[in-house]
């Protein structure tokens, strides 16, 4: 949703290293390849438009630049699309090998993907920002969630939601 430049947009995704990690990461790759990216006056009408300028997108293709040259691993590739300086496809990129990870708002269609031994250093990794604006967690097991709420450092925290689906009545701002 707005391609990812939101401050409650998702930019890193913890998962427990393993068999379901794998199979969920298949899964979301092939998702990631049917967002329909496009302009507002496309038909069928795109899922995700462009980031606010070109200036902005050339910010984001160097940060996946650097984020690679720093050791990540590239899974799926933000690119510019259509001869369109502003528009990007979705990206995700694996920096979990990296040995240092900057804690950088992105604001763009990237998703920084961080592999976990289990569930407590997820919620460690989660907690690792400074900005603690948003967090979810994706399970069935309702117990995990509780434990999530408690120890997570973020404002709006989601079970099996989006993480922008806040309220609108909540205090954000610029």
């Amino acid at each position: 949703i707005s391609a990812g430049q939101r401050s409650s947009c998702a930019r890193r995704l913890i998962l427990h290293d393993g068999a379901d990690a794998d199979a969920f990461l298949d899964v979301l790759v092939s998702m990631i390849a049917r967002i329909r990216v496009g302009i507002y006056t496309d038909e069928p009408q795109p899922f995700m438009g462009p980031v606010i300028s070109a200036a902005a997108a050339e910010r984001l293709l160097g940060a996946q630049d650097a984020l690679i040259a720093g050791g990540a691993k590239g899974i799926v590739a933000m690119q510019s699309m259509r001869g369109i300086a502003n528009l990007l496809s979705p990206g995700l990129i694996d920096v979990t090998s990296m040995q240092k990870r900057d804690d950088d708002e992105l604001f763009g269609p990237i998703l920084q993907l961080i592999r976990v031994r289990d569930f407590d250093a997820a919620i460690e990794e989660a907690s690792r920002t400074r900005y603690g604006l948003a967090a979810g967690l994706l399970s069935d097991d309702r117990s995990l969630y509780e434990t999530f709420f408690r120890r997570v450092k973020a404002g709006v925290i989601n079970f099996n939601r989006p993480l922008t689906g806040a309220s609108s009545a909540l205090a954000f701002g610029g």
